[in-house]
């Protein structure tokens, strides 16, 4: 290799760059082979996490492109040929040899056909972004891919909006054509285009501003201010975790509305896990407009002290970070006090939730706060922008294991607390409903909708009259008498009537812990089939089977057993 090839090579970083993609895929290829692989478990996302980690670094090899490389003798487009030639290569040998001689569904060509999408697409966002950002939109991509479960059978629309969690072979696992490699190809050939090409939709020349244009009559403090603002990305950083922000706790509104502390013990806890990995990633981006605007060097040389400069950095990254979300958090938790309120639960009760959920939710504060601290100062110190991304992924892993709180211990601690004190009897069957005080407001409603399933029903003599209602049937397993629970069902206020689907949904699982029976009947199973059960319950104006009466029966007599 030529001097010349060398410097050029090191100019970009090529070296450096490289090496952090193997080593970084081989930990991650590594660590999940010896604590999943080798136990005996599969895992098909591992290729993604791969992907990630060889693709996103590669990425900033196409980011020290300067002026003097535009005015050199060669030919600009050539050397970005060679670039773009080189880490697309690179990348397929790394998944080569991560998953070596691997060629199944989720193997090596999985890899590499992921590599080349995220390649592909960091090259396509730089025609809308600055080059400083080419890691955003993959990251987005990868996280966005890990959301959601892949179906047994999936459809053509998987293999393209989820690309990257679809399988290496040319048909899905249920027979539809698998469209992600050749999407994959597509994104590739246009990123590599607008690199090469030069395509950006961002002019480098600006028109200047008139001397009369500063004649604002604003303050120095106002402007300065101003400024730190559009220096730091600080608005579009703020609506983008506020949007973000407001989706993630809406998507499980149903399941925690209404209770405060279910809010902040389990509806806020995402916050944990995505946000405060987010935080730590936009107060980064932040605090680096010291180095972005060029002032860094006469900050360091200003009569402040470095205490002093990264405190008016916290400002800043706290305003577009820390302070929205906590105020996001304020304001929900105020629509859950009043909600609860007006559904009928007494103020003493709310009050307690309150203060119950409030070591988890100041947990929250705290780890969001730590957060915004740390990224400032990152930022305000190092002026790599791989320093953002980086910081993302570590604060992934680290939060992921980060213990929060959950709706089970939220059962759990109302049990003990308040039993199943509160109590409402239907009007027309007499079916009793007992639940915990903080659920109170949704007596009512559930009794109600129980006496519509019973009236539809020729079984409505035969069934059982009595249900405790829960949370979730899923999370604390009552297995002596019929449960209920609220998962998806609750509104800003308790309507007169729940979701009839979901309660049936609730009486399957409820019947099905019934049956095994683990905990109240030392793991004896019971004799009653639970199709028939369940099917008692459904819509029914036929007349009643002996068979499916006398499986009621069995079942009631198991409830009878304690005391039901």
């Amino acid at each position: 290799m030529s001097s010349g090839t060398g410097l050029w090579l090191r100019h970009n970083r090529v070296h450096y760059f490289f090496l952090t993609s193997l080593i970084l895929s081989l930990v991650v290829k590594s660590a999940t082979w010896i604590l999943l692989e080798q136990n005996g478990n599969s895992v098909d996302i591992d290729t993604v996490w791969v992907s990630a980690l060889t693709s996103i670094p590669l990425l900033f090899v196409f980011t020290h492109e300067d002026d003097f490389d535009r005015v050199s003798p060669r030919p600009i487009r050539n050397r970005r040929l060679i670039l773009l030639a080189l880490v697309t290569v690179w990348a397929a040998l790394v998944g080569f040899l991560c998953f070596w001689g691997d060629f199944s569904d989720y193997g090596s060509l999985t890899v590499i056909r992921n590599n080349i999408g995220l390649i592909g697409l960091g090259l396509v966002s730089t025609y809308v972004l600055k080059k400083t950002f080419i890691w955003v939109v993959p990251v987005f991509a990868v996280l966005g891919s890990l959301t959601f479960s892949w179906p047994l059978e999936p459809s053509v629309g998987h293999s393209l909006w989820g690309a990257l969690r679809a399988p290496g072979s040319f048909v899905m696992p249920g027979g539809q054509p698998n469209l992600s490699a050749l999407l994959v190809i597509v994104i590739w050939a246009l990123g590599s285009v607008i690199y090469v090409q030069g395509w950006s939709k961002n002019s480098d020349h600006k028109e200047p501003r008139s001397r009369a244009s500063f004649r604002t009559g604003k303050s120095y403090s106002s402007l300065v201010l101003k400024g730190k603002l559009r220096a730091s990305y600080a608005i579009p950083i703020a609506l983008i975790l506020i949007v973000f922000s407001v989706v993630a706790p809406l998507a499980s509104a149903s399941s925690w509305l209404g209770s405060p502390q279910l809010l902040m013990v389990q509806g806020l806890t995402v916050l944990i896990l995505f946000f405060a990995p987010a935080t730590l990633c936009a107060s980064v981006i932040s605090s680096q407009s010291r180095w972005r605007s060029g002032n860094a060097d006469w900050e360091d040389t200003s009569p402040r002290s470095r205490i002093e400069r990264l405190v008016s950095a916290f400002r800043i990254s706290a305003l577009s970070t820390f302070i929205p979300l906590v105020i996001l958090a304020l304001v929900l938790i105020a629509i859950s006090f009043v909600g609860a309120i007006l559904s009928g639960v007494s103020y003493h009760v709310t009050i307690r939730q309150l203060w119950a959920g409030t070591p988890t939710f100041l947990m929250i504060v705290g780890f969001l706060l730590v957060s915004c601290v740390i990224g400032t100062v990152l930022g305000s110190l190092f002026r790599g922008i791989w320093i953002a991304p980086l910081c993302l992924f570590l604060g992934v892993v680290f939060f992921i294991s980060v213990p929060v709180g959950s709706s089970t211990s939220v059962d759990r601690a109302w049990d003990e607390e308040y039993g199943f004190s509160s109590c409402s009897t239907s009007e027309k069957f007499s079916i009793k409903v007992c639940g915990s005080a903080p659920n109170s407001g949704y007596l009512k409603p559930m009794a109600a909708t129980l006496d519509d399933i019973y009236q539809e029903t020729s079984y409505r003599d035969d069934l059982p009259r009595k249900f405790v209602m829960v949370n979730s049937v899923f999370d604390v397993k009552h297995d002596n008498v019929l449960s209920v629970g609220l998962q998806d069902q609750r509104h800003v206020v308790a309507p007169s009537s729940l979701g009839k689907e979901t309660i049936f949904r609730d009486i399957n699982q409820s019947l099905s812990y019934i049956y095994l029976g683990s905990a109240s009947h030392n793991g004896q199973q019971a004799n009653f089939d639970t199709d028939q059960v369940l099917s008692a319950f459904r819509p029914n104006n036929g007349p009643t089977d002996n068979e499916v009466i006398s499986q009621i029966d069995v079942m009631k007599q198991r409830l009878d057993n304690d005391g039901q």
